[in-house]
């Protein structure tokens, strides 16, 4: 007499898979009396952007409830600044050191638009990055602050302080002949400093 084997020919999921069946079809998949009947869209949702980036800074970042939102919003909103006539700047300050206002930064290099992260670019510098219509994430800004500001502080707070209205430029003399060059400084800006911002950059 052969043995009886109680054990199921297939093992769980072989047959029916595990979740739902429906997931990821369209409304172009189906005849379209079967997608109405089965109340699936036309087309599928779009990715909620700004959601995401809210949840990926409240987790890796401490700050007050009211401000995961506009910066998720502001973060994505760096893809389309040459659509605005204007762009908001993003002012991380602190009283002191070791308050998070680099891993701010941090985060959102890793959400905007050709996002450049660092500190005390020159003017020259500055104004030839912004050709390229990056994101500029400026930390320790608070060294531009001060009585005495350098030649080379006052023109880098110029640039920044013309750079949120579009079609913004600044002259500047370029290459061995010296010829007049208009610089474009218009995108979007995030600074970080402890104390504040210069007056200038505010």
């Amino acid at each position: 007499m052969s043995s009886h084997n109680s054990s199921p020919p297939f093992e769980p999921g072989e047959i029916f898979p595990e979740g739902d069946p429906l997931e990821g079809v369209t409304a172009a998949d189906l005849d379209p009396e079967i997608a109405v009947a089965l109340d699936i869209p036309a087309t599928p949702p779009a990715p909620d952007a700004i959601g995401e980036a809210e949840r990926l800074i409240s987790r890796f970042a401490v700050l007050p409830d009211p401000a995961y939102l506009p910066l998720a919003i502001w973060a994505v909103a760096t893809y389309v600044s040459g659509e605005f006539d204007a762009f908001p700047y993003i002012a991380l300050v602190s009283p002191t050191k070791r308050c998070g206002k680099t891993r701010v930064l941090e985060l959102l290099e890793l959400l905007c638009f050709k996002a450049w992260r660092g500190t005390s670019p020159t003017s020259a510098a500055l104004y030839r990055m912004m050709a390229d219509s990056p994101t500029l994430l400026l930390d320790e800004v608070e060294a531009l602050r001060g009585k005495q500001v350098s030649e080379v502080s006052q023109a880098v707070l110029a640039v920044l302080n013309a750079g949120h209205r579009k079609g913004a430029t600044v002259p500047r003399c370029d290459g061995p002949t010296h010829q007049i060059r208009h610089f474009p400084v218009f995108g979007p800006k995030a600074f970080a400093a402890i104390g504040g911002l210069p007056q200038c950059a505010a």
